[in-house]
């Protein structure tokens, strides 16, 4: 289809689209915010369903052009288009600024790029966010910018739909900069803080499929008064004899031998699991196995040395089962009331 008429098409969708997408902030954090799915029903129409879009949180503003996005689209997806007033009036493969952004139109992709600066959820839900590195991301970023899938995109398949979103996941990966803070995929209610592993997955040719598998190790908020958990942390103490005898007889089947302690922070204590290597007398040696939101000198892996005195919690798996996890278990049975 000739650009002249895509353009038109485009920049009526842009505008349109640019409004829609304006009144979906809460959407992008579903699943967090506990208010994603009547969210979503709401701003979802019976015909078109979810908007299929990737949208990078930022700390600022990107700068880009329609020359820095048309580089991007070739290393994404090594495809040449025009760009902009180029005089190439008849040309279907195109990235042309428009309205609050940009619209791209290449082989099959039509999609619209809008950027925004302001933050794309409210301070308001951020207190719902359980998990500390999300929140932490979503309390950083003061802008974002989508990439939207628009025209017939509802009218194709799911394979289709798949397919489409793994191309634009792949051109937002290229435009990750060092003011990137998170990632999210609204219609798979999928929020993720942006790491090595996440960019990596993002521009592996199946995007969308690695992105839905991508997970860290969650590092849940909790208070420090809570009685259930002070209930847990005071029964893993008690049981820590029978983590020590299955961790040192190690019965067939069990594996991933772990506990949690907390760790200083700047006006805070951060509960992380480790990894347990060695057990001491009263000293627990082991790695990381949290990449640490608050605390800054450690990193996933790293050894550490805590006192049993510390101890917050501990499991393991029997025959894929979890066998303690006291804390786990108050946490999971929270999150199942507030989903209710």
């Amino acid at each position: 289809m000739p650009r002249s008429f895509m353009l038109l098409l485009g920049l009526f969708l842009l505008f349109s689209n640019a409004m829609s997408s304006l009144g979906l902030t809460s959407l992008a954090v579903a699943d967090e915010a506990k208010s994603s799915k009547n969210a979503a029903a709401a701003d979802e129409s019976e015909d078109d369903g979810p908007l299929l879009s990737v949208v990078l949180l930022q700390k600022k503003v990107p700068t880009l052009s329609e020359k820095s996005i048309a580089g991007s689209i070739e290393k994404a997806w090594k495809q040449k288009v025009s760009i902009g007033d180029d005089e190439k009036k008849d040309a279907t493969d195109f990235v042309v600024k428009g309205g609050p952004g940009f619209i791209i139109q290449c082989q099959d992709t039509f999609c619209m790029m809008i950027l925004a600066s302001k933050p794309y959820l409210e301070a308001d839900a951020l207190k719902e966010v359980q998990e500390l590195r999300t929140r932490k991301m979503l309390q950083e970023h003061k802008a974002w910018f989508s990439l939207d899938l628009v025209g017939d995109i509802s009218k194709k398949t799911a394979a289709e739909q798949d397919a489409a979103m793994t191309r634009i996941i792949r051109l937002a990966a290229e435009m990750v900069d060092k003011n990137t803070v998170g990632v999210l995929l609204p219609s798979e209610n999928i929020v993720l803080p942006i790491s090595d592993e996440v960019i990596t997955a993002m521009k592996g040719a199946d995007a969308l499929k690695a992105l839905r598998k991508s997970s860290n190790a969650a590092v849940i908020g909790s208070s420090g008064d809570d009685p259930k958990m002070l209930a847990a942390t005071a029964e893993a103490r008690r049981t820590w004899p029978e983590f020590l005898k299955a961790f040192r007889n190690k019965p067939e089947n069990s594996e991933s031998f772990s506990a949690k302690f907390p760790f200083d922070a700047p006006d805070q204590k951060e509960f992380m699991w480790v990894e347990v290597v060695s057990v001491n007398g009263d000293t627990v040696v082991g790695r990381l196995g949290n990449d640490p939101v608050w605390v800054k000198d450690l990193k996933l892996g790293d050894e550490v040395k805590m006192k049993v005195s510390q101890l917050s919690d501990w499991m393991y798996l029997k025959d894929g089962e979890i066998v303690g996890g006291y804390t786990v278990k108050v946490l999971m049975d929270k999150q199942k009331q507030e989903e209710k």
